[in-house]
């Protein structure tokens, strides 16, 4: 599969998502699809393209509407792990970014949300570009 690049703006770094995309899938052969979104839903990095945005979006109200019925999540759900029949569907958020991947039926959990951790975690250690440290002095 291709990784498709989708630079949301000079202080994303898309080129560091794909290829964190790409070790990811290297890392798990279970994943089918995956993506980085900014914390505000734009895509960044995904593979394959598709409306991930409205997807992740759905995702998150769904993680956020649990708190009403008591089942925890609420609206500041750091993750989601959602199983059916076909196949699983986790994701990860922070501050700046979310991570989801969709994968065959039974990948292991804890190490699907560790590993997409383990991605978030480099995001947000990679520095800015020059570009927009110049935005934000500016």
């Amino acid at each position: 599969m291709e990784t498709v690049l989708t630079a949301s703006s000079a202080s994303e770094p898309p080129g560091d998502a794909a290829r964190g995309l790409a070790r990811l899938r290297e890392l798990s052969p279970d994943i089918l699809a995956a993506a980085v979104l900014t914390r505000s839903g734009q895509p960044i990095a995904s593979d394959p393209a598709g409306d991930w945005q409205g997807a992740v979006a759905g995702l998150w109200a769904a993680a956020e509407a649990t708190e009403a019925t008591g089942a925890g999540a609420g609206p500041d759900a750091a993750r989601v792990h959602i199983g059916t029949e076909d196949g699983e569907v986790f994701a990860v958020r922070d501050d700046a970014y979310a991570v989801v991947a969709v994968t065959r039926r039974f990948a292991l959990a804890s190490l699907m949300l560790a590993d997409l951790r383990a991605l978030l975690r480099d995001l947000d250690a990679e520095p800015q570009s020059p570009a927009s440290s110049e935005e934000v002095s500016a």
